[in-house]
């Protein structure tokens, strides 16, 4: 199930320290957008910026 939401998505955000092994590759080999996981100091920003690259390669953006 996790894998076909993957497929589905502009981009992956990890939301724990930790992610299965099997999940991490398929979504380096998927060649979406993955933002890593961001500590809550720092995640706000992380999510912004995230957010607006995967908007400007839909041309939302632009």
């Amino acid at each position: 199930m996790i894998k076909q939401s993957i497929e589905f998505a502009d981009g992956v955000i990890q939301a724990t320290e930790t992610i299965n092994p099997e999940i991490e590759k398929f979504v380096k080999k998927s060649g979406k957008q993955f933002l890593g996981y961001k500590n809550e100091l720092e995640y706000m920003d992380s999510f912004n910026e995230f957010y607006d690259l995967i908007l400007e390669e839909a041309d939302v953006l632009s």
